[in-house]
């Protein structure tokens, strides 16, 4: 009776384990593509370069875990993103 429960004990810690390890890529991903779109600016390859660096940096996310990327240029602090990029 306890062995199944010992068993279903270790898979959840193990997957969780694997949750939070793409958690915490994603989360590097999306502040290094911030980093690489703060340095870049106005450039005109900056989103050829942004592109690189979520490709660069989501190397432990199984293929396919990035479905979309929305590269929004905000012309003042006061600019929100339109509904357009929300359902892309």
């Amino acid at each position: 009776m306890t062995v199944p429960i010992v068993f279903l004990l270790i898979f959840a810690i193990v997957e969780f384990g694997f949750m939070f390890r793409d958690y915490i890529s994603l989360r590097g991903a999306a502040a290094e593509s911030v980093r690489a779109a703060a340095i870049a600016g106005n450039d005109v390859s900056a989103d050829f370069r942004i592109l690189e660096v979520v490709q660069g940096t989501s190397g432990p996310l199984p293929d396919g875990a990035i479905t979309r990327v929305v590269i929004f240029r905000a012309d003042t602090a006061a600019s929100t993103v339109p509904p357009s990029c929300l359902t892309a």
